[in-house]
This record gives structure tokens, sequence and C-alpha cells, in this order.
């Protein structure tokens, strides 16, 4: 890893907040870095510190379908199933994943009673994750995560408030590595816990609905974190705790209950990291853009974590194809990047074969890999993407992740001598003495050449590519 010159050169206009079409601003310190002018670090977002190799994150990745699990399976079949799994995450780059109340370990309050207060499933779960190497976040809550109203008519608990923080805290403690009532074989302690899921989700009709119902309000919902909390706090004075991910901010719902959310009286001290998801199948990365603008204005100086992102590979809009989706990767990671986000998850691993998706595909072929009608597993451009960029980034430091002016597209400043970008069409200008290009998706050679104005123009085809300078 090279120096790097650090310089204090002056001060500039950066948001501070208010609603999204506000104008207001504050001067705000650069620094020049390497030849660039970029904001200080405390400018009011925060800013991860140290190595970026643990960057990429799969939602879900050790999982188990609860169709097949209902229909029986053997301890040793669960066991290789979750051991692919890990292996399959580790081997494009990820090193963190997600357990989830709906789909893999289930860990609900009401499902732990219904199957008299058992922690089989997620001890299996989190043995898998030991063994894959990957870092945990554990969703834990009272119902599932996507589907509570198949579960209850109302979403307060009621005189059932007791019942789940004794849940909690026996999760909490279970699997904290402290050596008290610990699982056996338990090698380090779980300390990141999401609570619930979606909670903008559970207050509307749906993903097309576009008016608040009575059911997981902001106040109902910003209550439950609290608790929830305050609960695993006392369990484990280690715990990062994080929000429910916000399904979509983009929308006028979405955004604003995480609003009226983060506004409910101590919701915002009770999180450490602001969950978001930023699902698209647009043709661009403008979602994810104002998913993150707008997420950092509520975290006011927090970190935010895209805990689910992806797009399709199959759809009926004409850009969707696979290697679209393998080209969203590339943009999604480089905007992340570039604004500090500590941490981002893809949706999964796995895409069902073709003649087990529903009609219209949904979120079924969001994934990295593709199961074949054979049963075997295909590395999707999307996963090759992910792998690639993993590459990309070993032995960067986020002291050195910095984004780049760009004419015609958007860039991120990696390791001190290499740039991740992408244009806005089929070729982009910049001001730096670019020695070589290839494609992200390809690795082969773009052409650069240098323009009679000193800058240099990247012929990139309309893909990301990674510039060397």
């Amino acid at each position: 890893m090279g120096s790097m010159l650090v310089v204090i050169v002056g001060s500039a206009l950066a948001f501070s907040g208010g609603s999204d079409d506000s104008d207001d601003a504050q001067p705000v310190e650069v620094v020049e870095v390497g030849g660039d002018v970029v904001p200080v670090r405390d400018a009011g977002v925060f800013w991860p510190t140290g190595p970026v190799s643990e960057f990429f994150g799969i939602n879900e990745a050790i999982s188990y379908p609860e169709r097949r699990e209902n229909e029986g399976v053997s301890d040793s079949d669960l066991h290789d199933h979750l051991a692919e799994g890990g292996e399959l995450a580790i081997s494009v780059g990820a090193t963190w994943s997600r357990g989830h109340t709906v789909a893999f370990p289930r860990l609900s309050w009401d499902r732990w009673e219904r199957e008299g207060r058992s922690f089989e499933r997620a001890d299996a779960w989190l043995r898998a994750m030991q063994a894959a190497g990957l870092q945990p976040i554990v969703m834990i809550g009272p119902w599932p995560g996507n589907r509570t109203r198949q579960f209850t008519p109302d979403f307060v608990l009621g005189e059932s408030w007791d019942e789940y923080l004794g849940f909690v805290s026996a999760v909490v403690e279970r699997y904290d590595g402290d050596g008290i009532d610990d699982m056996e074989g338990l090698t380090e302690g779980v300390h990141h816990w999401e609570i619930d899921n979606e909670p903008d989700l559970k207050n509307s009709n749906g993903p097309r609905g576009q008016e608040p119902t009575d059911f997981a309000t902001a106040e109902q919902f910003g209550e439950l974190i609290v608790r929830t909390s305050e609960a695993i706090r006392e369990a484990d004075s280690e715990a990062v705790v994080l929000n429910g991910g916000i399904f979509k901010v983009t929308n006028r719902l979405g955004y604003q209950y995480a609003l009226d959310l983060f506004a409910e009286e101590g919701v915002y001290d009770a999180v450490d990291v602001i969950s978001v998801h930023a699902y698209h199948h647009g043709p661009s990365v403008d979602g994810v853009e104002l998913t993150i603008a707008r997420m950092q204005e509520l975290a006011r100086g927090k970190p935010v974590w895209l805990t689910e992102t992806g797009v399709p590979s199959v759809g009926d809009n004409r850009w969707i194809s696979e290697d679209w989706q393998g080209e969203m990767v590339n943009r999604t990671v480089i905007v992340a990047l570039s604004n500090g986000i500590e941490h981002i998850f893809w949706h999964t691993l796995f895409d069902p074969p073709a003649r087990a998706r529903r009609p219209r595909a949904g979120y079924s072929t969001h994934s990295l890999h593709a199961r074949t009608e054979s049963g075997g597993i295909r590395l999707k451009p999307a996963g090759d993407s992910y792998r690639r960029l993993a590459d990309h980034l070993a032995g960067a430091d986020w002291s050195e992740v910095y984004s780049v002016d760009i004419s015609g597209g958007s860039g991120v400043s990696i390791g001190g001598s290499r740039i991740l970008a992408f244009p806005e069409g089929v070729s982009f200008e910049i001001d730096r003495p670019v020695i070589s290009a290839t494609e992200l998706k390809s690795g082969e050679a773009v052409n650069v050449a240098q323009l009679s104005n000193g800058r240099f123009r990247v012929e990139s085809n309309g893909y990301s590519v990674l510039l060397s300078y």
C-alpha cells in the first residue's frame, strides 16, 4: 500500500440536513489526498476505518428452504447444504452473512415458543457460519420478519412483552460468547443484532402500496426497537444493534416512515447502525444513490449498512439480463464505496431453477448463483462481478477510499493508484494520467486517449472499468 499525502487546502459546501430538497449547507473542510480534493472524513457522515476487506456480505447465504425442511431433512443433509452455502459465499468474496427470521434460521419469538423453545436450527446455522469463517448478523423479533400479519392481527405485544423480552435475553446470552449459558461449541460470540425487518413494508399494503395502515406504525415499531435494544444490551454490553432494514426509502411511504421512526423518542439512541434496503429494476443505480443519501441524512454520523440490495436478471424491461445484472453489481458497489457504506449485503446466494420460480420471477433471480434444472450450481455474471470486486479491494484501506470527479460518470479511488468507475454513456473523461483501463466484468483492456486539454477519455463501451494511474 502506497503512502498518501494529506494536506488541508480549504473549505467547501456540504449538505447539512433537512428535507431532500433543502438548500441548507455548511462549510466543510477539504483535504488534498494523492492529488484529489476530497471532504474531510468527519464532515457529518460516518466514514469507516481500517481494511476494506470485510465490505462484502450476502443476505441469507447460509439457508435452507422451509418447504423442504417441512418435508423432512436429516441432520447430515442439512449440514451439507448449509456448508455448501458457506463455501460459495466465501468463494465470491463475502465475509458477512445475515440470518433471517423468515428465510433461515427463522429465530423469532413466536416460532421459538411453538417449537418447544428449541435452538436446534439456530445452532446449526451458527455452526455453519463459524465453519465458513463468516461474520454473522442475527435478526431477532417477535414474529417472522416479512410475514408478521400471518401470525398476529395486531402488531403490538400487549401482555406478552415480558415473555418476548425473556426470549431476546435467552438468545443473546446463548450466543454472546461470554462463557455463561453459551451454545456448545461456540468459538466466537455473536454481537450484531438486527431488530425485525422491513417495518415500512409491514405498514403498507405491500411493495406497491401507497398508503400506510394502522399495522406496525412508526410508534409501534419504535417501541419494539427501544425495548428490544435494552434487552440485547443488558445481556451483552458489546452488542451492536441495527434497526430492522427499511424496505424502500425511495418512495414516499418508505421515506416518510423512516423519518417518523427515527423521530420517535429513544429510537436513534437505541441503534448503533442504520440498516436499509435498496432493491430496484431500473436501468441505473440512481435509486441506490438516493437511498444512501436519505439514510445518511437520518443517520447523523452513524454507519449506514445496505443489509439487502439487488437487481433481477430476468424481467419484462428490455435492459434486464444476466449481463446487465453483473454490471449493476459493479455500479452498486462503486456508489456504496464512494459514500462510505461500511458493509453491503447482496440479496442472496442462489436463484432457484427456472421451473420453481414464480411466473414473473420476482426476487428469485436477484442472486449471485443459479441452480440448474439438474441441481447443479452456476456462477452468474453478478457473482463473477462480486468476486472480481473483492479481489480488487484486497489490501485497500478506508483512508484511501474516496469519490473521484469524473466527467460523464462516477468513480471511487481505492488503494492510492486505482479507480473503479462507470460511465453515464459509452465513455467518460478524467483528469488523471491513466496508465491502463480494463473492463471490470471481463478484465479486457479498453481504449484510453489523452485529449488536448490534458484530460483522458476512457472508451468504456458503457461498462464499469478499473483504471490504473
